[in-house]
């Protein structure tokens, strides 16, 4: 078998646990071979470094892109590209890898517009992005009891809401590339919304945007007068690409004969009122706390996450806890939690081994279809929360989000 030679873009954050995961894909399996990554930082190159060496992996160190497809062009042989680089360099470095006829896996998002997204579909199947809830054991053991019980689908709410960009606010964020605003960044992860209703046998054909709202915009500090946009450039005026900071996008999946409404939630500064509500009610009846919080270093407020989705089957309620992986049902007016499927392996590690075996010929690559479904929805919904913002007043737009921000603080 023609082996697979991989390189990896950025170590990041996040680069740094999908480079060990290859790291031990390229030790489980002969037809494997890291390569090599790119990165900068002088931290993270001695961190790629040490832990090639742990398991006995001579991987070669690029300064730049460039050097990569230079090295990975020499093989004339199957190469695997996984970019965890900045978001904004997903669209340039999947294109390029494309070109060059490698199979590219990119952390999400794969583009930052919709004419970007619309060229990456025109060219070569052999890529993917790494929507890792896919792969989660609650999402999985969801699917699991939707097929088992042969239910149907009637309405989906997602909370996907975070504080990281409080963080970045406040200048304490640990994750300073996070960029996109917190639609693009959070809610296209919903993406497994599709897949559920595909195994209730709900055949999407088509996606409806009825509602986008940005309750907040993203702001560059409490000390300015300026926004942040989408590739986290301050802006001193509403601009086009201006990063939402919080917001709902509503919309209806519809089949040949249903009309199944979902609400999409996501949030950079916090849990939104109506995410409080909902985990508040989950409380009263589960007794289990849906929204997570965390002491950072450098911050005196707790960070806040949550990740929770809702899947209404008429006489029967999924309630599904993303981060900390829990599932509860309510069924008869009672709620049992019910046991997750195990695996051996994380979700990140599924996930890049699923493409690296697409890549190497052993298993069918992904349908494009779910992606276009979710990522056509945001940009969509981009669109429409621009169009809104054009006659708002700047200054009372950003004294909202000052006020929301003081508000948490106190």
């Amino acid at each position: 078998m023609q082996k697979v030679h991989i390189y990896q873009i950025g170590c990041g954050t996040f680069g740094k646990y999908g480079f060990e995961k290859l790291l031990q894909l390229s030790k489980k399996y002969d037809f494997v071979e890291f390569e090599g990554i790119v990165e900068v930082n002088s931290e993270r190159r001695e961190f790629a470094k040490k832990k090639a060496k742990e398991y006995s992996i001579k991987l070669k160190i690029f300064d730049h892109t460039f050097d990569v497809y230079q090295d990975a062009s020499k093989l004339r042989k199957k190469v695997f590209i996984y970019d965890a680089g900045p978001s904004e360099l997903h669209y340039s470095h999947l294109i390029k890898s494309l070109k060059f006829g490698f199979w590219h896996f990119t952390e999400k998002p794969p583009a930052f517009t919709k004419e970007e997204f619309e060229v990456e579909l025109k060219l070569s199947k052999k890529w993917g992005c790494d929507f890792i809830e896919e792969e989660n054991e609650t999402v999985l053991t969801a699917l699991d009891y939707l097929k088992q019980n042969k239910l149907k689908i009637d309405s989906i709410e997602i909370y996907r809401e975070s504080s990281v960009g409080l963080q970045k606010i406040l200048g304490n964020s640990i994750r300073t590339g996070v960029e996109g605003g917190c639609l693009l960044d959070k809610s296209c992860h919903d993406i497994y919304v599709f897949s559920f209703l595909s195994v209730c046998g709900q055949k999407i054909k088509n996606v409806m945007l009825n509602k986008a709202k940005a309750d907040y915009l993203m702001i560059d500090s409490l000390n300015k007068d300026n926004f942040l946009d989408i590739f986290g450039h301050p802006k001193n005026q509403i601009t086009e690409g201006i990063a939402t900071a919080q917001g709902i996008v509503e919309g209806i999946a519809k089949t040949g004969e249903e009309e199944i409404p979902f609400k999409f939630y996501s949030s950079w500064i916090g849990v939104s009122k109506e995410g409080l509500k909902v985990s508040n009610n989950l409380k009263k009846i589960t007794k289990y706390e849906f929204i997570r919080k965390k002491q950072i270093e450098g911050m005196e407020i707790p960070y806040e996450d949550l990740r929770l989705f809702v899947i209404d089957c008429d006489t029967i309620v999924l309630y599904g806890d993303m981060k900390d992986k829990k599932l509860f049902v309510e069924r008869d007016g009672k709620i049992k939690e019910l046991k997750l499927l195990k695996f051996k392996e994380d979700q990140l590690y599924r996930m890049l081994e699923k493409y690296v075996l697409v890549a190497a010929g052993k298993e069918k690559l992904n349908n494009l279809e779910n992606m276009k479904f979710i990522m056509n929805l945001i940009f969509d919904a981009e669109e429409k929360i621009q169009k809104s913002l054009r006659n708002k007043n700047k200054l009372e737009e950003i004294r909202k989000t000052k006020n929301r921000v003081k508000e948490i603080i106190k």
